[in-house]
């Protein structure tokens, strides 16, 4: 045993003796879980961001242009790459602007519309699905967690059908990792 600060690192443990998990086990528990906690109650309509869905700024209105984009199967280098960028914003800040500039400022200083996470999460599943990337998956499930908070918390969604979709493709996704194991 060799001690470094406080923690005590074993220099013999051979690899099995390393305790192996069986992700199968570990997906199907998480997947239970989440179905229980994402249980989002009703809210009251409350005012919302009143964006026109056509103003070339608004997160809504390019990720609205990027999933026609997507479902027609030609999407193009500059809008994966602003799906990347808002991606990162989430990942690095945890939340999402309702508008941001051409240099990825944010330029609105809201950023609690469950319809955003949940559109990105639901862009980032498409891709995850399509080219099996787990980084995609991982930040779409971070975003579903995210929107399902601020609905918890109150703020009106307005399209609760991609928010069903997001979590039937979610957990496709991971079913298909558990079977391949």
């Amino acid at each position: 045993m060799v001690k470094i600060g406080s923690i005590i690192y074993s220099t013999n443990k051979h690899e099995s003796d390393i305790p192996q998990i069986e992700t199968g086990d570990v997906l199907v528990s998480f997947l239970r879980k989440r179905q229980q906690s994402l249980i989002v109650p009703e809210v009251i309509d409350q005012p919302i961001d009143n964006t026109p869905v056509d103003d070339p700024k608004a997160v809504i209105s390019k990720l609205l242009l990027i999933e026609r984009s997507l479902n027609s199967g030609n999407i193009d280098d500059l809008n994966l790459d602003y799906l990347f960028k808002l991606e990162k914003k989430f990942v690095l800040y945890g939340v999402i602007h309702t508008h941001y500039s051409e240099q990825m400022k944010p330029i609105s200083d809201i950023n609690n519309l469950p319809d955003i996470y949940c559109k990105l999460a639901l862009l980032l599943l498409k891709l995850s699905n399509l080219n099996n990337d787990l980084n995609a998956l991982n930040s779409a499930i971070r975003l579903v967690d995210k929107c399902c908070e601020l609905i918890k918390q109150g703020h009106n969604m307005l399209n609760r059908s991609d928010l069903a979709i997001c979590l039937e493709m979610e957990h496709v996704i991971l079913m298909r990792l558990v079977s391949n194991g």
